[in-house]
């Protein structure tokens, strides 16, 4: 035994990273209810399904290279919106 005392979690750090993280998952679900409705399915594809473009595009009945631009738009938009919606949240917070 060297005397010293054991490292304890802080609580309120754990506290902080779950108020951020529902922060984030709040801005996240908002970002996506506010996509048209056929990026949101096709996200959703992507992401939620672990769908590829061309996977995707066979289900939608588009081209693959379609698929991919409107995700890429998506995800930039997304980006965006939830890096807005986070800071704000965190200003009010």
């Amino acid at each position: 035994m060297t005397g010293e005392l054991p490292d304890v979690a802080d609580p309120d750090s754990d506290l902080a990273a779950e108020l951020d993280l529902a922060r984030q998952t709040g801005a996240l679900l908002q970002a996506l209810a506010e996509l048209e409705p056929r990026e949101r399915e096709i996200v959703s594809l992507r992401y939620g399904s672990d769908l590829n473009a061309s996977e995707i595009a066979v289900q939608l009945r588009m081209e693959p290279a379609n698929v991919r631009k409107i995700l890429e738009r998506a995800r930039t938009r997304l980006g965006e919106r939830i890096e807005a919606l986070v800071k704000s949240r965190g200003a009010a917070a």
